[in-house]
């Protein structure tokens, strides 16, 4: 099981952040910041990488060098992605995916939506009699 920080936005539903070192970071890097929507951290690496190849000729070090950086922190920068589009900080699930933990979250949201209403209308009921 892999801990997910799980962030919510109105209309926009739940969305999950493996918090662990993220080797799609290393094996992909740029590719990877496509993915999750980091374009920051595209840019930069872009550039990087195109100093390096005119400047020093160290490409494969650069973009290693990035890679794992991105690897180390790369579920730090992507919740603050999340929180600067909006998303409110939820708490933690453990799941074995993200879909997976994105799905356990909505099911406990539910469940503890459906309590609520239910503590409400006891209320109610008391209160009337």
């Amino acid at each position: 099981m892999k801990n997910f920080a799980i962030y919510t936005r109105p209309s926009f539903g739940a969305r999950g952040v493996k918090r662990s070192f993220r080797w799609g970071y290393v094996a992909f890097g740029w590719l990877w910041g496509i993915h999750v929507r980091l374009w920051w951290f595209v840019i930069v690496q872009m550039i990087l990488c195109a100093l390096a190849l005119v400047t020093f000729g160290m490409t494969l070090f650069v973009v290693l060098t990035l890679n794992i950086v991105g690897g180390f922190k790369g579920s730090r920068w992507e919740e603050r992605s999340y929180v600067k589009k909006g998303y409110k900080f939820e708490g933690t699930v453990l799941a074995p995916n993200r879909k997976a933990a994105e799905m356990k979250f909505a099911r406990e949201a539910k469940s503890a939506k459906e309590a609520e209403f239910a503590d409400e209308a006891e209320f109610a009921m008391k209160e009337s009699t």
